[in-house]
């Protein structure tokens, strides 16, 4: 009689349930086809620095490799005159690394985010650089000794009023959108999770607690939170990121609230079944049975 031999199980595999998910969400071409167009936009905003910088990302100085979309260098580095951090759009500093034998590489938008293109043909907002005529170039081409409109530093899709590259603003922000979005939903599901299932397993006074402040917290109205916030906030990244936490309706600060209940009520139908399992187990005790017992 031959001995059955268990069918091997991978860490890491993919359940049947998750398999058929995948499948159903192949199944809708235009979902599936937008999610990839998505994945190939972050991934590539990810790496905004070596796509659109007003740095280059190699710069070859007397034969040492220096990568300034890395590491801040003052210009006393190349040879100028002042410790702060150089300014590589500058022809001075351009002239000493050239004078040295060096050159740049640069990125293919010579624009970041924050770059101020003070060499605008016309006013900001500008215009797209391959709209502009050869009269409009003219008075910055003729400054600067070039050759034509073509000879410019292209702004593809033109500058905002304060002449900032839009392109690489829109990269910048799409990636610190995303990254955000992203890091708001872990943290919400972790907080809601760990909430909800100590909720379930403790029941009682930490149960109807924990729900009257869950009750409360996401009855306050978002415009008074966001006029009292506003008031103490000075304006910056921090005041926008909690401008989108107070406005958006699918991203709240109350937004751990719903898998907090997920979790508790998960953890209500699991407490006896747990809390049995805690009191066979010699190696669980006390506060350490929930965070044994209930991530499974």
């Amino acid at each position: 009689m031959g001995l059955g031999v268990l069918p091997e199980r991978h860490r890491f595999a993919v359940s049947p349930l998750n398999r058929r998910r995948w499948l159903s969400f192949k199944a809708n071409r235009r979902g599936y086809v937008a999610f990839w167009i998505f994945m190939v936009l972050f991934v590539i905003s990810l790496f905004a620095e070596f796509i659109a910088n007003d740095k280059p990302f190699y710069v070859s100085f007397e034969g040492s490799p220096i990568f300034p979309a890395v590491v801040t260098y003052p210009e006393t580095a190349f040879g100028g005159d002042f410790e702060t951090a150089a300014d590589y759009r500058d022809p001075y500093l351009q002239k000493l690394i050239a004078e040295k034998g060096g050159f740049m590489l640069w990125p293919p938008i010579r624009y970041s985010y924050n770059t101020h293109n003070l060499d605008l043909p016309t006013p900001a907002p500008s215009k797209p650089t391959w709209l502009l005529t050869e009269e409009q170039c003219k008075a910055v081409v003729e400054r600067k000794g070039l050759s034509g409109c073509s000879d410019l530093e292209y702004n593809w899709l033109g500058t905002d009023d304060q002449g900032r590259d839009v392109v690489a603003r829109l990269i910048y922000g799409f990636r610190l959108s995303v990254l955000f979005g992203l890091a708001l939903t872990i943290i919400s599901s972790v907080i809601g999770v760990a909430a909800g299932a100590v909720q379930g397993y403790f029941g009682g006074w930490t149960d109807l607690l924990f729900q009257r402040f869950i009750e409360i917290w996401t009855s306050i109205p978002s415009l008074y939170l966001l006029l009292i916030i506003s008031s103490v906030l000075v304006p910056g990244l921090l005041r926008a990121a909690r401008d989108l936490c107070c406005c958006s309706p699918g991203c709240r600060w109350s937004g751990w609230c719903a898998p907090s209940s997920c979790a508790g009520a998960i953890s209500n139908i699991s407490r006896p079944r747990a809390r049995s399992a805690c009191r066979t187990a010699p190696s669980c005790s006390g506060t350490s049975c929930p965070t044994r017992w209930l991530p499974p």
